[in-house]
């Protein structure tokens, strides 16, 4: 019922400038080969570029699948993005191995993911690497093109190595959470929200202007511990004071835009709320007060019907 009556509000305020219902905040991503030793730029030639171009597509196809709040872009050079790398580790008797590495770039910097383990592909002591230069032209040898980008694939989406195997970058949930946890939650879903009435005037309630259709997040009401449900985290500064913090969940929608409860939260040393509610007149008196704000993903459950043929593994 809550939803229905929703679909018959009117706008009272927006805060921050409105975005479009079908606008996202974009994320760059970017898959790069720094090898020297095993698969040095001399001997990939052309077929560096190349390669990197399909494994950025492909790593944005399933980041996107994974976390669609965020618009990812292959090869986008901001100052927030994935960057996926092969590069080269010392390796002992083998001399050099190539490996695959984590890496986010925040604010323009490259920072190592803490606990997000590097994936082993090639060492100097296999008995056949992917790395012989084609007889003809500035190209890797195609055969071993096609080898490396197969085992590229495999190693981000696991899609035939066995259940005995380490499991690829993408599709293993603990370094999906770990991507979660270190960087997206540090990337604003949006920066702005959208207080509409009850046309009962029983209330009010907070929306996001951002498409339900492309979050594909599922809507149910969260455990004890706030768990188990999509969570956002509401942030704005107030003058004079510190910054006020609110836990909402993803509740469901009305139209395009999502519609958002408060489960908890408030500002150190004042006003808080400890029980989930739809709406409290003294967050609208704080939220009129705001000084910029930012909504973040803090913890996110898709909608399993969102596409059957990318689900968990």
């Amino acid at each position: 019922m809550i939803l229905k009556r929703a679909c018959f509000l009117s706008l009272v305020y927006a805060l921050s400038m409105p975005l479009m219902a079908d606008m996202q905040t974009e994320v760059g991503v970017a898959f790069v080969i720094d090898s020297p030793q095993v698969f040095p730029d001399q001997t990939l030639g052309d077929s560096k570029s190349q390669i990197e171009s399909e494994m950025s597509l492909l790593i944005a196809e399933r980041l996107e699948f994974h976390f669609p709040f965020l618009e990812w872009k292959p090869g986008m050079d901001n100052d927030n993005r994935i960057l996926i790398k092969m590069m080269d580790q010392k390796a002992g008797l083998c001399d050099w191995k190539t490996v695959l590495v984590v890496r986010a770039i925040r604010s323009g910097n490259e920072v190592e993911m803490a606990d997000v383990p590097s994936i082993p592909l090639f060492d100097l002591c296999d008995p056949f690497t992917p790395n012989r230069k084609a007889a003809a032209g500035n190209t890797l040898n195609a055969d071993d093109q096609d080898i490396l980008l197969d085992t590229l694939k495999q190693a981000v989406g696991n899609t035939n190595l066995s259940s005995q195997e380490v499991q690829g970058l993408l599709n293993n949930k603990s370094i999906r959470n770990e991507i979660h946890r270190q960087f997206l939650r540090t990337i604003p879903v949006t920066q702005s929200v959208e207080i509409k009435d009850q046309n009962t005037g029983s209330g009010k309630f907070i929306y996001l202007p951002v498409s339900f259709d492309e979050l594909k997040s599922i809507v149910s009401s969260c455990d004890g511990s706030n768990n188990n449900c999509s969570r956002l985290r509401l942030t704005f500064n107030l003058p004079n004071s510190p910054p006020a913090t609110f836990n909402l969940r993803v509740a469901g929608h009305c139209g395009a835009h999502v519609l958002s409860e408060v489960l908890d939260g408030g500002v150190p040393g004042g006003f808080e709320i400890s029980e989930p509610v739809w709406w409290d007149d003294r967050l609208g008196s704080l939220l009129s007060q705001a000084q910029g704000l930012s909504i973040t993903m803090e913890e996110f459950i898709q909608n399993s019907l969102a596409c059957p043929d990318l689900g968990e593994p």
